[in-house]
Parts: structure tokens; C-alpha cells; sequence
């Protein structure tokens, strides 16, 4: 049993990749084992064993494919800065990067990997490689997780070097001074 679990697994990781699906949940993959097997229970030790000989890490109850997964959130980064995002959440992140999970009800609330840990780590790195500044923002004891796009950055890749006669520093001044006096009228 444990060899066609082995199997069965590594096959698994490999047609995950294959479907562009980077991250998953050990819950979420056990489901897909025990539908693909036919039975009601799975050695975890020799499923993380066959999907690491696929390349997949596994971190806090997540499998990842660390290649799959950094090149996923450094095409998410393009997106979003193409789609002119200042702001998103962790939490839209996890959703962009994982795929819809074949269980009946979310898991994301009672696996730690999500936040802590290997995976973690790595949307971090690569959003932060692309220009994304990380920050957890606390209120009545309740953590926001966001990623920002430092706007002064924004502002200097449309205009390197001002616009004459303003330098880029006065033309972004002029700009955050302009935009937050409409602001305060319209409320």
C-alpha cells in the first residue's frame, strides 16, 4: 500500500505542476490522495517524501513548489503593479497563488503555513524583489497584513526627472499636496 501511496503521490505533485497549481494545503492534498486511492487515510511521512522527490517543500500543513511558487507571485506582482495597485492584502495574495481547493469548506484559517513559515517566506522575497514593501498594520487586536508599492517609486518611473520647471521631488510635493486637498473637501 505504502508504494502505490508513494506513487500515487508523486504523481500528484507532478500533474499539480504540470496544472500551474504551486501551493497546496496538506489537508487539500490528502482529499485528492484519498479520492485517487480509494481509501480513508494516508501516511503523511511518505506523501512529504514523495513530494519532495517531486521538488515540493512542506511547511506549517503546506505543500509548495518553491520554483513554481516564486515564479507565481513574481507574475502576480507584474499583474499588480500593471493593474496600477498601490495595496493588496496578504490574504489576496494567498488566493491569487493557490488554486481552488477540491475540499468542501476553507482551510486557510486553520493552517499556519499560510502566514508563517517556508511559503511565507518566499511570497515575501518575491514580492519584495519586486519592488513590494511588506507591513502588518495592527487595530483593536487585530492584524492587516499588506503588501505596498512605495508610491514616491511610482512616481519616479513616470517621471525620472520632473517636469520642467519642477523637479521630481517638487512635481511629487506638489502632487501629495494637490491630491489630499481634494481629499479633505470631499469629506
Amino acid at each position: 500500500m505504502s508504494e502505490d501511496l508513494a506513487e500515487t503521490a508523486e504523481d500528484l505533485a507532478n500533474d499539480l505542476v504540470r496544472d500551474d497549481i504551486v501551493v497546496l494545503s496538506r489537508p487539500d492534498v490528502n482529499h485528492r490522495l484519498k479520492t485517487r486511492l480509494d481509501v480513508s487515510k494516508v501516511d503523511h511521512d511518505v506523501v512529504t517524501g514523495s513530494f519532495e522527490t517531486a521538488g515540493w517543500e512542506y511547511s506549517r500543513h503546506l505543500y509548495y513548489h518553491p520554483q513554481g511558487l516564486r515564479d507565481a507571485a513574481t507574475d502576480l506582482a507584474s499583474d499588480l503593479r500593471s493593474d496600477g495597485r498601490l495595496l493588496v492584502t496578504h490574504e489576496e495574495v494567498c488566493d491569487e497563488l493557490a488554486k481552488e481547493s477540491e475540499e468542501e469548506e476553507p482551510v486557510r484559517d486553520h493552517v499556519t503555513g499560510w502566514t508563517r513559515g517556508g511559503f511565507d517566506e518566499l511570497v515575501r522575497g518575491a514580492l519584495d524583489e519586486a519592488g513590494w514593501r511588506h507591513e502588518a498594520v495592527e487595530r483593536r487586536g487585530h492584524e492587516l497584513r499588506v503588501y505596498l508599492r512605495p508610491l514616491y517609486d511610482v512616481f519616479e518611473e513616470s517621471y525620472p526627472s520632473g517636469k520642467s520647471p519642477l523637479t521630481t521631488n517638487e512635481l511629487f510635493s506638489h502632487y501629495l499636496s494637490s491630491s489630499m486637498a481634494e481629499a479633505l473637501e470631499d469629506r
